[in-house]
């Protein structure tokens, strides 16, 4: 996992920030991203900057995530697709991580509109947070420790807000 201060639930108090959007907000973004992905993916298979199997990978982890989103729990079939607890909250870092790159640039050249910006990538931490505190799974808590460990290797001084 990697350690990023920036995102919401390694700020200070992050009981006082609650969500500000639904659940149906957040699955109307994964929607979104799906649909940009499923566009701009096989263009880069075809420029050689993406390989099919990156590609696949990629949309097999975002569809997993929107799957669970959309579908209560007994209306998913077995033809629901699969991505570990880790592949997802990758997933999520990754698309965060690249929004945080892009968007300021996206901004600047009126590509995106700043408040239309911040709410997409507030939907996606958001949705982060439900995954990193919300799965009780051996997986989840573990990687919770680890990441709260090195957490307080990097500042021993201060204590940490949340343990899990």
């Amino acid at each position: 996992m990697t350690f990023d201060p920036h995102f919401r639930f390694y700020r200070e108090d992050p009981q006082s920030r609650p969500c500000a959007h639904s659940l149906d907000d957040c699955a109307n973004e994964l929607r979104e991203e799906m649909a940009a992905r499923r566009e701009l993916y096989p263009a880069l298979v075809a420029k050689g900057r993406m390989t099919n199997e990156a590609m696949a990978r990629e949309l097999r982890v975002m569809s997993a995530i929107l799957w669970e989103h959309i579908f209560p729990i007994e209306a998913r079939g077995a033809k629901q697709p699969f991505a570990t607890w880790t592949e997802k909250v990758h997933a999520l870092r990754r698309e965060i991580g690249l929004r945080r790159t892009l968007y300021p640039r996206w901004i600047l050249a009126g590509r995106i509109d700043p408040a239309i910006a911040d709410t997409r990538l507030t939907l996606l931490e958001e949705l982060h947070e439900l995954y990193w505190f919300g799965s009780q799974s051996a997986e989840a808590i573990a990687a919770r420790a680890e990441t709260m460990a090195r957490a307080q290797v990097r500042n021993p001084t201060k204590p940490l807000q949340h343990a899990a």
